[in-house]
């Protein structure tokens, strides 16, 4: 749902920085103020990998937003709909699921940077010429749609969270304890063949310790998310104050529903489950009258 707020574009000019080698300094290029939402969008660092093995090749391109619906954000999708180099090759890689997402957890992660995966241009290319598309916005303070709290955390784990706003967007969300993720990560790799007896020695763990080992008042937070849905993940006390909870990793596994690619991501919270039994877990679910859609364009974007 398109919504064009009556308000006029701020401009704001962000300088950039200088990055390691392997990333090319921008300092000149063609930048988008939106017109429809208080949103300017610049591109940042530029990274390319160039290889005769097509899943190792590619380029990526970091583009920074700003303004007020940027910081209201629960949630950004950039979606691009052209992307060419100078010499005319398209750079929209099919193999690449858009749109790309990034969910606003917590402060920590509130960078408004998203970066976006593409084709490797041409070897004789020096610029993209032409990079457009379009960004949704999640803003809760336009609604209180698509609010879920869950009171009493303890009493939730192990079964799925139900909600109507979870069904009507597809999104599965489990709540796990230290032993409940184990057993998820059992099952996982025992299903992909990537678990194996004989691959552990007596009295050793079965599971991988590499998939984030957890403390024992850890919460793992399971999500489905096929439509990019699910927003922000809080923690609030009774009154509904913020808590300094923050995700301190995540994990995506891909398996498959009868021939269907399945994403499966595991956020991680440290210590969440110490916290007092009157806390609730808020989960902000986009809904289409608290989204902002705007398109973009750039061009002329330099390549290392």
């Amino acid at each position: 749902m398109n919504m064009k707020p009556k308000r006029k574009p701020r401009y704001n000019i962000m300088t950039p920085k200088f990055f390691a080698s392997v990333v090319f300094l921008l300092f000149s290029f063609n930048y988008n103020h939106l017109s429809e939402a208080e949103v300017s969008v610049i591109p940042g660092t530029v990274k390319e990998t160039r290889s005769t093995d097509l899943f190792s090749s590619g380029l990526e391109v970091q583009v920074i937003l700003a303004g007020s619906d940027v910081k209201a954000a629960k949630s950004i999708q950039v979606l691009v709909t052209k992307c060419e180099d100078n010499s005319g090759k398209n750079l929209l890689d099919s193999l690449v699921e858009p749109p790309s997402f990034k969910r606003i957890l917590d402060d920590s992660n509130q960078d408004n940077k998203v970066t976006l995966k593409l084709k490797a241009s041409n070897r004789n290319a020096k610029e993209i010429k032409n990079l457009q598309g379009e960004i949704q916005i999640f803003e809760t303070g336009r609604t209180d749609n698509g609010v879920v709290k869950i009171s009493h955390i303890r009493k939730h784990i192990g079964v799925p969270l139900t909600h109507s706003a979870f069904e009507t967007s597809g999104i599965e969300i489990t709540l796990l304890d230290k032993a409940g993720y184990h057993s998820a990560q059992q099952a996982y790799d025992t299903q992909n063949g990537l678990l194996k007896d004989k691959d552990f020695p007596p009295g050793f763990p079965k599971f991988p310790v590499s998939q984030n080992p957890m403390e024992p008042d850890d919460l793992a937070i399971q999500i489905i998310d096929p439509d990019h849905k699910c927003g922000a993940i809080e923690f609030q006390n009774a009154s509904g104050t913020k808590l300094p909870v923050t995700s301190v990793n995540n994990l995506t596994q891909v398996s498959y529903r009868q021939s269907k690619r399945v994403e499966k991501l595991f956020e991680f919270f440290k210590s969440a489950l110490s916290l007092p039994g009157t806390t609730q877990l808020v989960i902000y679910v986009s809904t289409p009258d608290a989204t902002v859609t705007t398109p973009f364009k750039l061009t002329d974007i330099p390549l290392p």
